[in-house]
Formats: structure tokens, C-alpha cells, sequence
């Protein structure tokens, strides 16, 4: 049983982890779009 409970545990701290580096992908992703949008506007001008 306490091996089962560390399992489970260790595969909820590796899922936190890959929430973790999800939200940061994302938040980069927003980012250079945002960055990369306006430079587009101005080469289709």
C-alpha cells in the first residue's frame, strides 16, 4: 500500500510539472505572437 501511495504521488508531482511547463509555454506562445502581430500589420501595409 505505501508503495501504491509514493506512485501516486510521484505521478501527481510529475503532472503538476507538466501543468507547470504547459502554462509557461503558453504564456511564451502569447507573447511572441503579441510581439510578432504588429510587424506583420506593418509589412502588409
Amino acid at each position: 500500500m505505501e508503495r501504491m501511495a509514493a506512485t501516486v504521488i510521484s505521478q501527481q508531482q510529475k503532472f503538476e510539472q507538466l501543468t507547470e511547463r504547459v502554462i509557461r509555454l503558453e504564456i511564451a506562445l502569447e507573447i511572441g505572437l503579441a510581439r510578432s502581430s504588429p510587424r506583420r500589420l506593418e509589412r502588409t501595409k
